[in-house]
């Protein structure tokens, strides 16, 4: 346990001097609170005791995850420190962190920490190494300026309730989760008058949406973070928390992350240390999971490019497709897809007619093994257009009955459900198509 160390600064409000205590050195391991007020930008904040005023003070900071196996230093740049007094100062933190450390944990990765030049890029690293990519903070990051729209039009019914409309699809779960993150916060950190006001935005969604446009991705039904939280407490084993992750990833993002740390935080205010406990455990479990089933679906997205790749150079593509088969799955298929999209962004026209004509190649082979009627509805959800569609259902003779259309009611409620609006209406079209052919 490493405490912090006193240091004198003066309030650039008031001018006065105090005493603040600051942390240089963060042991994930050790000290999990003080890498969640590093990742909450609450670490090495003081207040004058003269007049308030509150603000972090910039220093060098080392961070130091064993279970990783990490060791990032931040070397703030308004320092203006030498390159030399750089070095001297990361050797006494590092020779400070292996002093305080058993044997068996001075590791040689100790040695050669990793430096930031700004607090953003420390976190955004910390972030990742915790399976919080990019993509997923860019992706809160949108839902957090949605919140922010939202609440600049509260004041105004109409104007309100029309930009909800416009945005209905994105008032989904993951937003509802981080506006109750950003309530918790507020209500932590004694800001009642913000809290009261995210909370009047809450039930105004509520009001105008009846709750999320879907439930949380995958098939985990739960509305908000507290009945999510008490389906992973309620799991038994650590097979049962790998599936349910495995199942449901798209849940488990950076504002499931931010929620879930700020009920440990209330825990630990609380002084209930069984809670904290038992809270910090099951992060530990999700994240490692996480990391798990990412790295799985990384190697299957690897291993289909690679396939994809051999039968782009075979002699005989359409042969190289038919021997590999049953090796063709969904993650095959996903590469397939991106590299379409990728070819029509880059204008490359020709590239983008083979890898089509592949595509579909291989979409018809695997619609062959299918059942019949499996096939004809595969079909129709791929048919473009309603001439195409027609065709299809002329083709299928006895095949289009009243079980066809039950199929496509049970994939439109299940799109409902998940507020695919784009596709229940694609879907409802169908129906009526299919059923004004049985009727014809």
């Amino acid at each position: 346990m490493l405490p912090p160390q006193p240091v004198q600064v003066t309030c650039p409000q008031c001018n006065q001097p105090f005493t603040a205590q600051l942390h240089s050195i963060i042991d994930a391991g050790e000290q999990p609170e003080l890498k969640d007020q590093l990742l909450r930008g609450r670490l090495n904040v003081a207040q004058c005791p003269h007049c308030s005023a509150a603000g972090a003070i910039g220093s060098p900071i080392l961070y130091h995850d064993p279970d990783k196996e990490l060791a990032f230093v931040l070397m703030p740049t308004e320092l203006n420190l030498s390159r030399d007094e750089q070095e001297t100062l990361i050797g006494t933190l590092t020779n400070t962190l292996m002093d305080s450390l058993p044997a068996e944990q001075r590791k040689g990765y100790l040695l050669q920490p990793r430096t930031f030049l700004s607090l953003e890029n420390l976190m955004r690293a910390v972030l990742e190494a915790d399976g919080i990519t990019p993509e997923m903070l860019e992706s809160q990051q949108k839902r957090v300026q949605l919140l922010n729209d939202l609440r600049s039009r509260i004041e105004d019914e109409e104007q309100f309730e029309s930009f909800v409309e416009q945005h209905r699809d994105d008032v989904d779960y993951e937003l509802f989760l981080i506006l109750r993150a950003m309530i918790d916060t507020a209500r932590q950190d004694g800001m009642d008058a913000e809290a009261e006001t995210l909370e009047a935005l809450h039930r105004r969604l509520l009001d105008i949406t009846g709750g999320p446009s879907g439930p949380a991705p995958g098939e985990v039904q739960v509305e908000n973070f507290d009945d999510l939280l008490n389906v992973m407490q309620d799991v038994d084993s650590s097979e049962e928390l790998q599936a349910l992750v495995a199942t449901n990833r798209a849940v488990f993002d950076y504002a499931f992350f931010q929620a879930l740390t700020n009920r440990i935080e209330a825990a630990e205010q609380s002084g209930d240390t069984e809670r904290v406990t038992e809270l910090r455990q099951l992060r530990q479990d999700i994240l490692g999971a996480t990391e798990t089933v990412d790295r799985a679906t990384q190697e299957a997205l690897q291993g289909a490019a690679q396939r994809l790749g051999a039968i782009l150079d075979a002699d005989d593509p359409h042969a190289a497709i038919r021997e590999q088969l049953d090796e063709i799955d969904e993650p095959f298929l996903i590469v397939l897809s991106a590299n379409i999209a990728q070819a029509e962004e880059q204008g490359q026209d020709d590239v983008v007619q083979v890898l089509r004509h592949l595509q579909d190649y291989t979409l018809g082979l695997l619609e062959e093994q299918m059942p019949p009627q499996a096939r004809v509805l595969n079909r129709l959800m791929r048919a473009d257009g309603a001439d195409e569609r027609t065709k299809v259902l002329e083709n299928a003779g006895d095949l289009v009955d009243a079980e066809l259309v039950q199929a496509l009611e049970a994939i439109a409620d299940n799109a409902r459900a998940q507020g695919q609006t784009q596709l229940v209406n694609e879907v409802d079209e169908l129906i009526t198509l299919v059923k004004g052919h049985i009727d014809g």
